[in-house]
C-alpha cells in the first residue's frame, strides 16, 4: 500500500497563484498541463488541486478542455480559472467534440504552449508536489526521449492505494516494443509528459481511426528514443469512473464492442505500417491480447459466440500469448472456485 490520506490532501492549503508563481523567472510555460474532462464534478476537484499543489523552479500553465458535460464540471472549471485567471486556461466546449469524433487530448494540447504536455484526465489526480519537477528535470537529462512516464496507484473502494505501473527501482527507458506489446494501461495516463512537438507526428489514421489514442500516442512517442520511466508513484488512476472510456465500453452492447474491437485491430495493423513491420512480432502480441480482451468481456455478458470468434482471432495473433492469457485465466477460476476469491 502506499502511505497517502485523501482527507489530508483534500484539506492541504491552496496557494495564491502569486505564490505558486514567486520562484518562477518570468511567466512563458515550459511544461502545459493538460487536463480533458467529460462528466466528471466528482472528481474534477482533486484533479485541480493535485495540479495547483505543484512546486517547481520552471513556469507551468493549466490548459483544462471541458467537452460539453452535462454536469457541474464546467461551473467547477470556470469557477477555479476566475480564481487562478494567469495559471488556468478553460476550454469549454459547447457541443461534445467526442462524438463528432474529435479526440479531447489533441483538441486540448492545441491551446498549450509549454515545450513539454503534462497528461491528466479530469477523473484521476496527481499526489506529488513534485512530480512535475522531477519529471521534466528527468526529460532535460534524456533529451533523446520524447515521453515520459513513472509508477502510479489505483484509487480502491476503501480509498486505499494500491501501487501500478511498479516496473523498475530505478530511472530507465523501457524500449518501444515492451510498450507496443502491451496495452494503453502500461503508461497511466496521469503520469505521462511528452514533447508538444509529437502531436504535429500523429498520422492521420491516429485522429481518424484509432478508438482509444493514449496507446497510440505512447508508442509513437516512444519510437525515436523509448519511454522514460521513474519509478516514483506520484499520480492515482480512478477505475471504472462514470464518463471514464473502461465504464463506457463495458456498458456497450454487442455490436459496439465489436466495432470498437475491429477498429482497434485496424489501428493495429495501421501502425505495422506506419513503422516499417519493424515491430511486427509485438503488434501481433498486442493483436492477440485485444482479441482475447474482447473474448472475455463477451464471456462475462453470455455472448459465447462472439467470445469463440475473438479467441480464435487472439490465437491466430500470437499463440504462446494466447496460452499464456489461458492458463492465467484458468487460474483465476481456480482461486475463486477453491477459495472464493
Amino acid at each position: 500500500m502506499i502511505d497517502f490520506n485523501i482527507d489530508e490532501f483534500r484539506r492541504a492549503r491552496l496557494r495564491s497563484e502569486s505564490e505558486i508563481m514567486a520562484a518562477w523567472p518570468d511567466a512563458c510555460p515550459a511544461v502545459s498541463i493538460v487536463c480533458a474532462t467529460f462528466n466528471h464534478e466528482a472528481y474534477i476537484e482533486d484533479a485541480l488541486r493535485g495540479f495547483l499543489l505543484q512546486r517547481t523552479d520552471f513556469p507551468f500553465e493549466i490548459v483544462i478542455h471541458d467537452d460539453a458535460s452535462a454536469d457541474n464540471t464546467r461551473a467547477i472549471v470556470q469557477r477555479y480559472a476566475d480564481a487562478y485567471p494567469t495559471l488556468i486556461k478553460a476550454v469549454l466546449q459547447t457541443v461534445n467534440q467526442y462524438s463528432r469524433g474529435k479526440k479531447p487530448v489533441p483538441l486540448a494540447a492545441g491551446h498549450a504552449k509549454g515545450r513539454y504536455v503534462a497528461l491528466c484526465e479530469g477523473d484521476d489526480f496527481w499526489i506529488d508536489p513534485g512530480k512535475l519537477q522531477r519529471q521534466f528535470d528527468e526529460m532535460r537529462k534524456h533529451p533523446a526521449c520524447d515521453i515520459s512516464f513513472h509508477a502510479a496507484a489505483v484509487l480502491q473502494a476503501d480509498e486505499t492505494l494500491a501501487p501500478v505501473a511498479d516496473y523498475a527501482k530505478r530511472v530507465t527507458v523501457i524500449p518501444v516494443d515492451r510498450l507496443i506489446a502491451a496495452d494503453g494501461a502500461f503508461c497511466p495516463t496521469a503520469s505521462l509528459m511528452l514533447k508538444r512537438s509529437l502531436f504535429d507526428r500523429l498520422p492521420d489514421w491516429y485522429y481518424e481511426k484509432a478508438p482509444v489514442g493514449d496507446y497510440y500516442l505512447q508508442v509513437i512517442g516512444a519510437l525515436s528514443g523509448g519511454a522514460l520511466y521513474l519509478p516514483d508513484a506520484m499520480s492515482v488512476y480512478r477505475p471504472f469512473t462514470a464518463g471514464s472510456w473502461s465504464a463506457s465500453l463495458y456498458r456497450k452492447e454487442k455490436a459496439g464492442i465489436v466495432a470498437h474491437t475491429e477498429r482497434t485491430l485496424d489501428c493495429l495493423a495501421e501502425l505495422d505500417r506506419f513503422t516499417d513491420y519493424r515491430y511486427s512480432a509485438s503488434i501481433g502480441r498486442a493483436r492477440s491480447l485485444q482479441a482475447f480482451s474482447a473474448a472475455i468481456l463477451f464471456l462475462k455478458k453470455k455472448h459465447v459466440r462472439e467470445s469463440w470468434y475473438f479467441m480464435k482471432m487472439s490465437w491466430s495473433s500470437c499463440r504462446r500469448l494466447f496460452i499464456g492469457q489461458l492458463f492465467s485465466l484458468s487460474k483465476k477460476l481456480a482461486r475463486r472456485t477453491l477459495f472464493g476469491r
